[in-house]
């Protein structure tokens, strides 16, 4: 039996009725259904991967923010592995931060990651976080997320 049910059916039916062999229709179903893969396969590469792919995430160390509940709610994402040599550096720890000016006012300080012990330590040290979103619009009413690192 065919690998394509829908060709090796369409090309019995043909067969049967003598208009067409049945390799010919399975012929043309492999090559309509192989352009489709390929046309799946770069809408994927091109589209899909990039926006699930963070910018960020090129490294061990990273961090990264997005929102939830339609926007009410922020959360945050850090990351650390001290044996990652990050451009001839390893990250000690790892932070992040919200704030908002107003609306109401919100500033957790910097949300820390466990230390790691040295820089050949291979432990993936990480902290997620969340805080609910202004419901006010506005440049005050911004939530910003910040973070960075403490390198050996």
């Amino acid at each position: 039996m065919s690998r394509y049910p829908f060709g090796y059916i369409l090309a019995e039916l043909l067969r049967s009725l003598d208009l067409i062999t049945r390799e010919a229709v399975q012929s043309k179903v492999r090559e309509i259904v192989g352009r489709k893969e390929v046309l799946l396969t770069v809408v994927l590469i091109v589209v899909v991967l990039p926006m699930a792919t963070p910018a960020q995430a090129s490294s061990m160390n990273y961090a990264v923010a997005w929102q939830t509940w339609s926007g009410a709610i922020w959360n945050g994402y850090v990351q650390i592995q001290a044996s990652f040599n990050d451009n001839g550096r390893h990250a000690r720890q790892g932070y992040h931060r919200f704030m908002r000016e107003a609306g109401p006012a919100l500033d957790t300080g910097r949300l820390w990651t466990s230390a790691a012990t040295s820089p050949r330590d291979s432990t993936i040290r990480s902290r997620q976080d969340w805080v609910w979103d202004s419901p006010l619009w506005g440049d005050r009413y911004t939530t910003r997320y910040f973070w960075g690192f403490l390198w050996f």
